[in-house]
């Protein structure tokens, strides 16, 4: 079958073959980062572009028409992806469009397909009627912050929630492993040995008193003298 692309993805390779043309060295500092934020926004719109690809060839089956091959074996065996980047992309291809804030936010560049991804895992697991506003508060975090620290954030909201089942149980156990020992000493010291939960330790890091050193008499020949 011969090779057929749309006017729009020939635009888009030419200008690829234009930027690979440009050395960067010859740009000041200021194109230099300009063009980097640039190529990176880019990236992740075509990323999202990709997904929407990708949904339409899973939804429609072109691959198993095309050449008799699932989508994720076309993507590993003859684009040379790496099975769980196919996974993963398949994943975010099946569930982004049904997420329209994060789609938009992909397609705009502002997030990136590891974003995307770490999100359309998350958001269904909330209840139905809080999943906007959950899809929006992520979607704030995620301008600001790599997917691992939205991953964190993600299961800290689901914690704060109580929709993760084992949170409750976590917190008892911690919450049950605080102790306070104290032990005298011969000189009439006390000796403190314990482990507080966050709340108690910063308080006790708060008023805590700077212990002072004691001044201790002087040994030796004129002390003995003495």
């Amino acid at each position: 079958m011969p090779l057929s692309l749309t006017p729009a993805m020939e635009q888009l390779i030419d200008a690829l073959d234009a930027l690979t043309a440009e050395e960067p060295l010859d740009h000041c500092d200021g194109t230099l980062l300009n063009n980097g934020e640039g190529l990176i926004t880019s990236k992740n719109r075509i990323d999202y572009l990709l997904t929407r690809y990708l949904n339409a060839m899973w939804t429609k089956e072109s691959t198993v028409s095309q050449c008799g091959r699932t989508i994720k074996s076309w993507l590993v065996d003859e684009q040379h992806l790496g099975s769980g980047d196919a996974g993963a992309r398949i994943a975010v291809a099946r569930d982004l469009l049904r997420h329209e804030p994060t789609a938009k936010a992909l397609s705009e560049g502002a997030i990136s397909q590891d974003h995307a991804r770490v999100l359309t895992q998350a958001i269904p697991k909330f209840p139905s009627d809080e999943q906007d506003f959950v899809e929006q508060a992520l979607l704030d975090a995620a301008r600001h912050c790599d997917p691992a620290a939205l991953g964190r954030a993600c299961k800290d909201l689901a914690d704060h929630l109580g929709l993760n089942g084992d949170a409750e149980r976590r917190h008892a156990q911690l919450y049950g492993s605080r102790y306070l020992r104290t032990s005298s000493t011969i000189d009439g010291m006390v000796k403190l040995d314990a482990m507080l939960e966050p709340a108690t330790a910063a308080a006790f890091n708060t008023t805590k008193v700077r212990a002072t050193p004691v001044r201790r008499p002087a040994r030796g020949p004129a002390a003995a003298a003495r």
